[in-house]
């Protein structure tokens, strides 16, 4: 049981990443993600003693707006939070990476807050 991506800091693990290549459902209350990715989490948050983790879907093409909601489980004091990447842009095109990075960077932000 590992997570993706790992930020550490002097022993502690302010935030914990994980990526998932599903579709989000963004009409359903959890977001269609599975029990067992919530399990998942949970785990890590127990494991890692971590506030918050974070789990990142691609944006399908047919999400009008990026997600990025937060659950908090019972009797756990984390927070699992779920983001979506917008994959979609041409990555060729003139200022794509700039905006990519910017995206990731307000995820980060978000994640870490």
């Amino acid at each position: 049981m590992k997570p993706d991506l790992v930020f550490r800091d002097r022993g502690r693990y302010p935030l914990l990443m994980d990526f998932k290549y599903k579709r989000l459902n963004p009409s359903d209350r959890k977001l269609g993600i599975s029990e067992a990715d919530f399990y998942q989490m949970y785990a890590y948050l127990n494991r890692f003693k971590a506030p918050r983790v974070t789990l990142i879907y691609p944006q399908t093409a047919g999400m009008a707006e990026p997600i990025r909601s937060g659950f908090s489980l019972e009797g756990s004091t984390g927070e699992i939070r779920a983001v979506t990447v917008n994959l979609l842009r041409d990555l060729t095109a003139k200022g794509a990476h700039k905006e990519l990075i910017a995206e990731l960077r307000q995820i980060l932000e978000l994640t870490n807050g």
